[in-house]
C-alpha cells in the first residue's frame, strides 16, 4: 500500500494539470483505463519486488480522485449543500470500496483451492489459467 501512496503522492499534481489542459473526461478515463491494465498486471506478477514496481506505477497512474473532486466542485456551482452532498457520496462510496473490496478478493482468491470440483472454476481455469495465476480474478 505504502508503494501505491508514494506513486499517487509523485503525480497528483500532473495530473491535475493534465485535466485542466485535456478535460477532466480524459482525465478521469486515463486515470481508469491505466489503473485497470495496471491491476491486471499486479494479478499476473509472481516476485515480490516486481509486485511493488506495478503498485508503485497502478499510483502513478491514480489520478481519478483530483479530478472528480474538482468536477464535483465545477457542478455544484457555488451551491454548497450540493457539493458537500456529493462530496459525502463519492468518499463514502470510496470507503466502501477499501470495506468490501478485500473481502470480494479473498472470496475469489486462489479459486482451485477454495472451490475444487466446482465446473465453473475448471471452465474458468481453462481460459484464464488459473492454475499459474491464482489471484487473476480479484
Amino acid at each position: 500500500a505504502s508503494s501505491f501512496m508514494a506513486g499517487r503522492t509523485l503525480t497528483s499534481f500532473a495530473w491535475g494539470k493534465a485535466a485542466d489542459r485535456h478535460g477532466r473526461k480524459f482525465g478521469v478515463e486515463a486515470s481508469l483505463l491505466l489503473s485497470a491494465a495496471l491491476s491486471v498486471l499486479f494479478a499476473l506478477i509472481p516476485m515480490l519486488l516486481l509486485a511493488l514496481t506495478s503498485r508503485f506505477m497502478l499510483g502513478l497512474c491514480n489520478g481519478n480522485i483530483g479530478s472528480i473532486k474538482t468536477v464535483i466542485t465545477e457542478m455544484a456551482r457555488g451551491d454548497k449543500s450540493k457539493e458537500t452532498r456529493t462530496m459525502a457520496v463519492v468518499m463514502g462510496m470510496w470507503g466502501y470500496g477499501f470495506l468490501f473490496n478485500p473481502a470480494l478478493s479473498g472470496y475469489l482468491s486462489d479459486p482451485l483451492k477454495q472451490y475444487p470440483g466446482s465446473k465453473f472454476v475448471e471452465l474458468l481455469d481453462s481460459f484464464l489459467n488459473l492454475t499459474a495465476n491464482p489471484f487473476l480474478l480479484p
